[in-house]
């Protein structure tokens, strides 16, 4: 039988202040913000983090605490920031060629030039602020000053990316060749602008779109009013390239603004629990875009769907949207969410994998376990009165683990649970723990949900010590 916690066991997220501070920055329930954050100012994590499940007293809603505020205005780790950096550059990449390969695949040729286009001038120079684009948001993502800014400055654009990729799949466009400089190094940023990018993908201008939520990006780093006026004419400088090299028409640097604007509109700056429903609504616009692009429409439009679906259930916080009922799910929830259910099976799979070395679960308290899903052999190994409290909604239950007595709760993951919730998945462990039965908690990957439920047990038995 398993005895020994891995490093992530529950019992040592109560000295972990950080992780305390963490867990009630994410909490959308004020009083426990206020008293986990109280608590880990006194380093009594545990005592008071689950205070709301033992009593409803009602208390004005304090503002924000300090320790939370500091949080998370934490600096992010250079691993976080080129991270985040990574997915963004290769999330635009293989949309943004996706979209030219399909464009010069169908031959396309119209354009939305106006007649005030004409008269717009060439000027080579203007090549070099174009150029920058790029640079700066490298720039953006490397020097952005807190965790929660470097937050919405990447979710600002994967949006930005996911909707411009998809009006470019779904409504090609074609600019005309611009004139060839006749300096040699704006000649040679021009042929180096020509291997790098095609004349496709023109609305909207995501090189304007970009400088629109570079700004207050950028500003956070300058906040003095010479470097702000100077970014500000530098940002504008960069969208009014777009026409002036000839990449883009006037609609399409319009565009590119409008969608710059809406990205910004969309995403608030501060957010108090993880945006989970906007990652999966963006994940949904870039299967539809690959769809119809380059990959295989019927199938593309089946992991939109399911994307989109869960990305509605998130946004609904529908605990239960899977409909898990004797370990198993409907037929039907294959149908939809089948692209979904896989992911998570390889992923659990994978944390398997990596972590086979390590136990699976650990003793938390007496007759009390911890842990992520089973495998059918390591489900051998529980006590053999063992209730099981599932909280893997997104996973069916080991066939081992079907005999046995089991709890399920569907909780969101990634979600922080509410106090209701918690209070419910509590009472069902101290039932099954008075009448003598040992109790497995496990979640799908054991890395947050049965740990919270578990510390949400221990404030109940404040004077039975984790294991």
């Amino acid at each position: 039988m398993y005895q020994r916690g891995d490093e992530r066991a529950a019992a040592g997220a109560e000295d972990d202040v950080r992780s305390l501070a963490r867990f009630a920055s994410r909490s959308v329930c004020p009083e426990m913000r206020a008293k986990a954050t109280a608590a880990a100012r006194q380093n009594q994590a545990t005592s008071v983090l689950f205070l709301p499940l033992l009593h409803q007293s009602k208390v004005p809603q304090p503002d924000m605490p300090d320790l939370i505020q500091k949080q998370r205005n934490t600096p992010p780790s250079l691993r976080q920031r080129l991270a985040l950096l990574a997915i963004n550059s290769l999330f635009f990449q293989g949309l943004y060629a996706a979209c030219n390969h399909a464009a010069a695949s169908a031959g396309v040729t119209r354009n939305i030039a106006t007649v005030w286009d004409a008269s717009v001038p060439f000027l080579p120079w203007t090549l070099v602020p174009y150029m920058t684009s790029a640079p700066l948001l490298v720039l953006a993502f490397l020097r952005t000053p807190s965790r929660q800014s470097l937050r919405a400055l990447s979710q600002r654009c994967l949006l930005a990316t996911a909707l411009g990729t998809l009006t470019f799949a779904l409504w090609p466009l074609r600019v005309m060749p611009a004139p060839v400089p006749t300096t040699p190094v704006l000649a040679f940023l021009g042929e180096a602008l020509k291997h790098m990018d095609a004349p496709y993908n023109q609305w909207p201008s995501l090189h304007v779109a970009y400088c629109v939520i570079l700004w207050p990006a950028l500003g956070a780093i300058w906040p003095s009013v010479g470097a702000r006026v100077t970014l500000l004419a530098w940002l504008g400088l960069v969208s009014a390239s777009t026409v002036l090299t000839h990449q883009h028409y006037l609609p399409d640097l319009a565009g590119g603004a409008a969608l710059g604007a809406f990205a910004l509109w969309a995403v608030p700056s501060r957010r108090h629990v993880p945006w989970v429903s906007l990652h999966y609504a963006v994940a949904s616009i870039a299967a539809t875009t690959l769809g119809l692009t380059v990959l295989p429409l019927a199938l593309s439009l089946w992991v939109a769907a399911c994307c989109g679906a869960v990305a509605l259930s998130y946004a609904r916080q529908s605990q239960n949207f899977l409909h898990k009922q004797d370990g198993a799910f409907p037929k039907w929830v294959y149908a939809l969410y089948g692209p979904y259910l896989l992911g998570y099976w390889l992923t659990w799979s994978l944390v398997r994998w990596r972590e086979r070395g390590r136990a699976p679960y650990s003793q938390f308290a007496e007759r009390l376990w911890v842990g992520r899903r089973l495998d059918n052999r390591e489900a051998a190994t529980l006590p053999p009165n063992c209730v099981v409290v599932d909280l893997a909604a997104e996973l069916r239950t080991t066939q081992a683990l079907r005999g046995k007595v089991t709890h399920t709760f569907g909780m969101l993951d990634l979600m922080p649970p509410s106090p209701d919730d918690l209070a419910r998945i509590v009472d069902a462990i101290d039932a099954e723990l008075a009448v003598g039965h040992d109790v497995f908690v496990h979640c799908s990957m054991g890395y947050r949900r049965s740990r919270e439920v578990a510390l949400a047990w221990r404030v109940r038995r404040p004077t039975i010590v984790s294991k």
